[in-house]
Formats: C-alpha cells, structure tokens, sequence
C-alpha cells in the first residue's frame, strides 16, 4: 500500500533564527500540499481501550479519519490512569518526571500537583500558542480541577471550556473562560454534544483568523456510568463483548501470574449478561464521539481548512472488563489497561494505512511542536520522540518499526489510589538534586537504608485489603464496598430487591460521577433483564498494586513487588504464558537493564531506540 503522503520533507540548515524564520523553515519541510502551518486537532476520549474494539462501532470514525490516515495498531501509555496520562499528553513527560502518580487532588495526583510543578508553561498548548497559534481546550481537563479552580485559566489557552470535578454526561459545570456555567439533564444538556458544539464553534471561527489553530478536544465517553445520548440509546441493541483468553482467564494460566491477581476467583458466568449490557452501553456512549469526529470534518470542510489539519483521536488509557479476573477498573500494566486506539487523518488526499510501530502519549507534544515548526524552549525534558516524520509519510521510517523506538516504560508509582508516598519499588535517581519525590513524598528509610516494617506492611496490606475487597464483591448478597470505582462519592451502597437508596439516586450532583447520572444508568438494567445488582457488582472498579513494565515491539516484562513476568507478545498476545522461568538469561538480562533505565530517565535517556534482536525478535516457547 502506498504510503499516505508521497512528498518527503526537505531540510532547513541548522541555525538560530527568530520565530517568524523558524515558522518559513519549519513550513518548508512539510507535505507540498501544505503552504501553511498546519491545524491540529486532538480528540481525547476517556477509557477508550484497543483490545475489544471501542473503536469498532464508530463508522464516521472510520470514514472519516481511518481510510484517510493512519491507525497506529501498538499505542501504549505511559501510566494508564486518567490524570497521570493526561499530564503526560500535555506535557511530553513521564509520570515519574510529572510526579502526577494518582488522580486525587493531593501532592501526588490531580490539578494541584500540575500547578505545584510549574508544568502548565511547559505544556504543548503553551509553546504552540507562544508559537504563533490560537488554542483552545473544550472538554476534560484534569482530575482535581474543582469548582474552587475554575476562575483559573491555565496558560496557553485563548479559548477554555475546562472541565474537571463536577464531570459528567449531564449534570456537569464547566469552566467557561474563567467562570463557572452548570448543565442540567436534558437532552440538550448532554456533556458529549455540548463539546461538540463548542468544538465546531471553535474551528468555523478559526477560518476568520490568519493563526493556525490547536484544538484539545475531551469529551467523557465511554467512561463510567456508560450513559448514551438519548437519540443512541437502543442502537446497539443486543451487541456482545468479545470474550478473548484474558476475559475471566483460566486457571492454567492465572497461576502463572506473581501478583495478587492470580489468587482471584473466577467471575461468576450470571454475570455475564451484565458485561454485555455495559459493553453496548459503552459502544452507544461514544456514537455521540462519532458524531463530533464527523461535525468537526464537515466544519473543516466547508471553511476549507480540511487539507491542512491533523485529526488525532485516542484515549487516556484502557480498561478491563472480566479480564484478569479483574471486575472492572485501569491502571495496569496488562494491554487491556495500557493500549488505546490512535487514528490520525492526514492533510490532502490520502488512503488508510496501519502501522505497527510502537508509539505512546509520550510523543504527542514533541509531535505536535514538530508539525507545527515552532522552536521548543523545554525540548530536553520531553521523554516522547516524534512521529511526525511518520505522519509526513517517510517511507524508510514507515517500512521500519524499529525506526521510531523499541521500548517503552509502563508504571504505576504508588500502592494506593490516594496516596501521598510514592512505593518503596520507585528507585532514587543518581542524582538526588534531580529527585521529584523528595524529602516526605518517599517512605521513611532507616539508617541501614531498609524500609521500616510498618512501611512494608501497609504495601503488603493494600494488596490484602484489595482481594477482600474483591472476594466480598463476588460473595456477599448484599454488601457493596465503599467508595469504589464509578461508585465514587457513595458513603455506602445495600441492593435492596433490585432497588438503592432514595439519597444515592436522588442526590445533587457534586461527586466524580453525579448521583443522577448513575441513576440513570442503573435505571436501564432492569427493562433489559440486567439486575441492578449485577451492574454495580460489574462496574465496580479494582487496580493493582505499584509496578515497573517494559513494553517492547516484542515483549512485555513486568515487575511486581511480588515477582516477575514475561510474556511474548507475538506468540501471546492476551498475556496468559508467564515464561520468565523458562526465559533465555541474556534475554532477561538486557530487559531488566533497559527498564532499570527507563525507571529514573529524564529526556534524551526515555527515548529508546536499541534495536537488537532481544527486542524485535520474539522467542517463541510454549
């Protein structure tokens, strides 16, 4: 197949020029069909996985952006979570560098640890605004971005309608320009369409400006409490989540698994019907994504701004549903959690390729700067690489997985969900002037330089409290755990013959996931013979404990405070042979070490690009 754009860069010779030079030097290297610095658009779903299609079901999607751009086949995230991966979007960072490690707005996570970083004048929308463009971000923003926050504009934005706690489907408030503007519930009020509309605003109004323009785009679906617009809810009727090996894995290979996930029972089969409800739900919930893809190509279209815009759609990160045994919930370090769809429309005529090389929401802002032409103050503390060159249609590069990189880290840094201390697992780096974690964000160490015993028993204790948890989840008749999940905010939940109580279906709107808009969804169970019951069980959200994860272009090494597993990707997509023991030394030997650099890179030393044959060529084994 041909490559989707034939005209290949031309250089610009090396030399410090001012903006207005280095914007004509930058223009010059880009696709002949280009005269212009080109828009970017950046669609940014929220719990979109890649393994069981919440792509599949999108047609617009596919019209629109697939058959005329590339879909990337390997994208993994840094630290699949919410608020962790959107920094990294925003910034080019890894988390360990973002120090934003959970979504709770503490030092360790949300929108106040982005602010205590400084990290909001190192954000791509920044430089490319400082660069000449008109911004603007319409949708999620980050996790702790409360009502108090939203008189605050971040940096780098000329147009904010920011979203962060409350956030929903309907009953949402959203910071507009600075000040606060609540939605109700109805139709018109739906959270999806809404950011369309201001979307679709956003680039009919660019026509009228000589700026190029960047759009951040973020609506909520699919995730939690899956609730499609009204126009789309039926549409998928009767749709069934494709069971893979990972969905409620076997024994055989669950056993082979070193954390706490292999003493998990198997998921009850009466629920399965609850997992298919949930999987149409979700696959109606991002129609109303598909239709903003298509808005925002027709607006483009008819202001004539299509042939010079990139149309990025992705997602923050995965989600399990069944798989792993795992109820439901993100954050690991499996392809479920960590592996997210990413189609890119090209400018001008093109035709639809996949590739398969290995990219990741580390690359968006060194890509996006690239694309653009702009100098980058802050170049050396990206840990993403380009892929520009692939966009541009460089064929060398396309033909060459391993001409974009060959490995990248996967990580969750601390053992809980609110944590205000990284793990013991996360090393110091050689240098402690280049610590993000100082002083009290690390657990106390004694003068031998070992953890004291309470700091090893709260770890050890979470990953007890966790299979508890689950086990009463799966047993109990009619206890639900507190704050869990999609459940947030709930102070506690007892089914009661198919019924919750008055307060949680009635109460104002205000946590993570409103009460109305879990009513709504747990409404729609019954007349379609799903048990509220069985929803809640199989919505409720469970991760994993800290880990460290290599992901190759041909293997996934991972590191548990309990063990450690290996798998071949080739051989194994789904993750069920743990061959570690069985693995050749020289193998492991090079994995530990790559990772073991990767745990504390800065920049340069993030983007790996070894190409040996441990890393691109798998070893088959049974």
């Amino acid at each position: 197949m041909a490559p989707p754009v034939k005209a290949g860069p031309r250089r610009c010779r090396p030399r410090t020029v001012a903006l207005a030079a280095a914007l004509l030097c930058a223009a010059a290297a880009l696709p002949r069909a280009m005269a212009a610095p080109p828009n970017l658009i950046f669609i940014l779903t929220d719990d979109a996985d890649a393994m069981h299609g919440s792509d599949w079901h999108m047609p617009k999607l596919r019209q629109h952006l697939t058959e005329h751009g590339i879909n990337f086949t390997q994208a993994v995230v840094n630290f699949p979570l919410c608020c962790p991966s959107r920094a990294t979007i925003l910034t080019g960072m890894c988390a360990h560098n973002t120090r934003t490690v959970t979504n709770a707005g503490n030092d360790l996570g949300g929108f106040p640890t982005f602010q205590a970083m400084q990290l909001a004048n190192k954000t791509a929308p920044f430089v490319l605004q400082q660069g000449g463009y008109r911004t603007g971000l319409i949708g999620k923003f980050l996790n702790g971005y409360q009502l108090s926050d939203y008189s605050t504009v971040p940096p780098g934005f000329d147009r904010w309608f920011g979203i962060g706690n409350p956030l929903d489907y309907v009953q949402w408030v959203v910071s507009d320009q600075g000040v606060a503007r609540s939605y109700g519930s109805n139709e018109t009020d739906y959270s999806t369409d809404v950011i369309a509309q201001e979307a679709e605003k956003f680039v009919l109004q660019a026509a009228n400006d000589s700026r190029p323009f960047f759009a951040y785009i973020a609506p909520y679906a699919p995730h939690p409490p899956y609730l499609p617009a009204l126009r789309h809810r039926g549409a998928l009727a009767g749709l069934k989540m494709p069971r893979s090996p990972a969905f409620n894995e076997s024994g055989a290979s669950i056993k082979k698994k070193t954390s706490f996930i292999k003493q998990m029972p198997p998921i009850p089969k009466a629920w399965d019907s609850a997992y298919d409800f949930i999987y149409q739900l979700r696959a109606e919930s991002l129609l109303a994504v598909d239709d903003l893809v298509e808005r925002l190509v027709q607006a483009l279209n008819t202001t004539g701004q299509l042939d010079n815009t990139y149309i990025f759609y992705t997602s923050d990160n995965g989600v399990k549903l069944g798989h792993r045994r795992m109820i439901n919930g993100k954050q690991g370090p499996y392809e479920e959690d960590s592996r997210v769809p990413l189609h890119v429309r090209l400018p001008g005529a093109t035709q639809g390729i996949q590739l398969p090389h290995l990219v990741s929401n580390l690359d968006f802002v060194p890509t996006w700067i690239d694309l653009a032409g702009v100098p980058d103050p802050y170049a050396d503390v990206r840990d993403g690489i380009s892929f520009a060159p692939l966009l541009r249609g460089d064929a060398a590069a396309q033909a060459d997985p391993t001409s974009h990189r060959t490995a990248l880290i996967i990580e969750k840094l601390a053992a809980g969900g609110a944590d205000t201390r990284v793990s013991t697992m996360v090393p110091l780096p050689s240098d402690p002037s280049d610590d993000v974690f100082p002083g009290a964000f690390r657990p106390h160490l004694l003068p031998n330089g070992s953890f004291p015993y309470d700091v090893l028993e709260y770890e050890r204790q979470q990953d007890i409290q966790f299979l508890a948890k689950r086990r009463r989840n799966y047993m109990g008749s009619s206890y639900l755990p507190p704050h869990t999940g999609s459940m947030a905010g709930w102070k506690q939940a007892r089914t009661r013959r198919g019924s919750l109580p008055r307060d949680m279906l009635n109460g104002p709107a205000g946590t993570s996931c409103c009460n109305g808009c879990l009513a709504m969804f747990l409404a729609m169970g019954p007349p379609n013979n799903i048990s509220v019951e069985a929803l809640i069980r199989t919505d409720t959200g469970y991760w994993p404990g800290p880990y460290y994860a290599l992901r190759t272009l041909a293997y996934k090494y991972i590191e548990w405070r309990q063990g450690y597993e290996l798998y071949d990707l080739r051989a194994d997509p789904w993750e069920l042979n743990n061959i570690f023991d069985t693995a050749p030394r020289a193998l492991l030997v090079q994995l530990q070490s790559a990772l073991q650099q990767l745990k504390t890179c800065r920049g340069a030393s993030c983007q790996f690009r070894q190409t040996n044959n441990l890393f691109t060529s798998p070893v088959r084994r049974g």
